[in-house]
């Protein structure tokens, strides 16, 4: 029981120090003047012509010429789905460690295996 809290913990001040370390990272999505996009990544830096925008291990330089609309953020559903994933997994591991305590408790407990004579 004491392993799984401590674990639980672990997890949670893991998962905090990961989203501040991503969260001073700006995400961008770049559309031209006719609304189809061009990239998507995090803003690396800016210049007077250019955005330097980093995808995975690629960086592409986008001329401002090209730009037509910058937009801040990711779609509805991303946030959606980081919320619903904040929610589940510490209410899953809290459900495990209650299920694990029950058990335990479960089996120290004498249980009665005699039925009542009215029950025949």
């Amino acid at each position: 029981m004491k392993k799984i809290l401590i674990l639980a913990i672990l997890f949670g001040l893991y998962t905090a120090a990961n989203a501040q370390k991503h969260a001073k990272q700006r995400f961008v999505r770049v559309f031209n003047v006719s609304g189809k996009s061009i990239c998507r990544g995090f803003l690396v830096s800016e210049t007077e012509g250019n955005l330097i925008i980093r995808r995975g291990n690629d960086t592409l330089d986008v001329s401002r010429s090209d730009i037509g609309k910058i937009k801040n953020g990711r779609a509805a559903g991303h946030y959606i789905l980081i919320g619903s994933v904040a929610v589940v997994v510490p209410c899953t591991i809290a459900a495990v460690a209650i299920a694990a305590a029950a058990s335990s408790v479960a089996s120290m407990a004498p249980v009665a295996l005699t039925m009542p004579a009215w029950v025949f």
